[in-house]
């Protein structure tokens, strides 16, 4: 434990697994938008489907991630989910590449995204205790908190912007939830479209 004076100091090591961390939650937040752009071409119901995906095995099996990193190791864990996500990322690219339709493709990656945050994000909750000595965790997990809060801030800036005019159906959607793709927005341009097509009918 390195200190100056009496004022002992957070080891360099914990500030390289947080700048890590933190550039990581730009490349999450990248394909998180990536995707939600891509699948609201796909129509509004498809679109609040795959934010429901991740959320789905993200709840359901958060506690067996726990379980599974107290068994093995934080550290096997972290290692073997960042695997993960890169074999998904790449194939999800080569899936957005092809000729395939990427509905299936996009539902599966959600999953798969889930399902690694489950087991991922256990062990990194404790990663502070594990690289911190006792009398500057506090500190540690400030700063920790003010990265997190600093990502959720800037995160809206991935999602505004009106889609592109060329695409009709991302043109309607983004009239209708003013530009911005989030799930509770594209459940409610689901909602709009079918009270449209409700009214013409019985026109």
């Amino acid at each position: 434990m390195a200190a100056s004076g009496d004022r002992a100091m957070v080891p360099g090591t914990y500030w390289a697994w947080l700048g890590g961390t933190a550039l990581s939650l730009v490349g999450v937040q990248a394909m998180a938008f990536a995707m939600a752009w891509a699948a609201a071409g796909q129509g509004a119901r498809f679109a609040a489907l795959v934010p429901t995906a991740i959320v789905l095995p993200r709840v359901l099996l958060l506690l067996v991630g726990g379980a599974v990193a107290d068994r093995v190791g934080a550290w096997l864990v972290l290692i073997a989910s960042n695997a993960a996500m890169i074999v998904v990322t790449v194939a999800l690219a080569a899936a957005a590449w092809s000729t395939l339709d990427l509905r299936l493709p996009l539902l599966l990656t959600a999953l798969a995204i889930g399902t690694v945050d489950a087991f991922q994000l256990p062990s990194s909750g404790s990663m502070p205790r594990r690289l911190v000595p006792p009398d500057v965790l506090a500190r540690a997990m400030s700063a920790r908190q003010l990265a997190g809060q600093l990502w959720r801030c800037w995160r809206p800036c991935w999602s505004s912007g009106p889609p592109p005019s060329g695409h009709r159906t991302r043109s309607r959607l983004g009239r209708i939830t003013g530009g911005r793709v989030t799930p509770g927005r594209l459940v409610t341009a689901g909602r709009v479209r079918g009270s449209r097509r409700w009214r013409r009918v019985r026109r």
